[in-house]
């Protein structure tokens, strides 16, 4: 685990402030308008962050996790917002100003040590900020699509998020597509260390540097492969503009190692 609190901490400040001001910029109606290639409206996407920034805040003090497992994740999701009664976007935004405060003062608290995560698993406090970072940045570009507003996500902030994201990687494997590969990835992104995807009949095993024994080499912008990750682009949208590139002893390898993993 590479990342530190500290910096983590100014990007999540940083989005949740960006979150909350475009939602009160929003117009008062916008709220019930669909996002494209997504089933939720921007009222219910505001409500799925604060729902998650809620979960967060408890699991951060002890609290059990909104998810059954992560299997159930998607589901538990939809739960979690119709159980959330706010709609109104400037309501929501305040509310996500003042959810995101209290977790910020436990993500300093806890520092370079670890939180319980969803199902019981223990993460590293920057590890878990840096998913709520994820969770405010890529949400923020969801409701900026349906608001037709722009919504830049700096490299350095994306490599932030593309850690986290490859840190909890390990629980998002597909065990039925992944089961008899054995196989290992290096993956290299900008502002952030080398990793390396190890699978084994099924499962996969993560690490922060990189490896002389990898098949398949892949060089990728932090934001086009965050968003390749959690299913907000195809995986031909980065390789056709030059953002991901694969190669080594196998590159083909490369086309398959978004259908080993589940989204996030």
């Amino acid at each position: 685990m590479t990342l530190a609190i500290e910096p983590v901490v100014d990007v999540f400040d940083r989005a949740t402030d960006r979150f909350a001001a475009q939602l009160e910029r929003a117009p008062a109606a916008a709220g019930a308008r669909a996002i494209p290639g997504m089933e939720w409206t921007i009222e219910e996407v505001a409500a799925h962050v604060l729902s998650g920034l809620r979960a967060y805040g408890a699991m951060g003090t002890g609290g059990p996790s909104m998810w059954q497992s992560f299997d159930t994740g998607p589901a538990d999701n939809a739960r979690m917002i119709a159980a959330t009664p706010e709609r109104d976007l400037a309501t929501i935004a305040a509310e996500v100003r003042t959810t995101a405060e209290g977790l910020r003062e436990i993500f300093l608290d806890h520092g370079n040590g670890t939180l319980t995560w969803h199902t019981g698993v223990q993460l590293p406090t920057p590890v878990f900020a840096a998913i709520g970072c994820g969770e405010l940045l890529l949400h923020g570009r969801d409701i900026a699509r349906g608001l037709g507003a722009s919504w830049p996500i700096a490299p350095a902030d994306a490599a932030v998020l593309a850690q986290g994201m490859l840190e909890i990687g390990p629980h998002f494997v597909d065990p039925n597509r992944a089961r008899g590969v054995t196989r290992t990835y290096e993956l290299r992104l900008r502002h952030a260390p080398r990793y390396t995807f190890a699978f084994n009949d099924g499962t996969v095993t993560v690490a922060a540097s990189g490896t002389a024994r990898a098949e398949c080499r892949i060089n990728a912008q932090p934001l086009p492969f965050v968003l390749l990750a959690y299913g907000r682009v195809s995986l031909w949208n980065p390789i056709l503009k030059g953002q991901m590139l694969a190669w080594g002893r196998k590159p083909w390898l490369g086309l398959q190692l978004p259908g080993l993993l589940r989204k996030p």
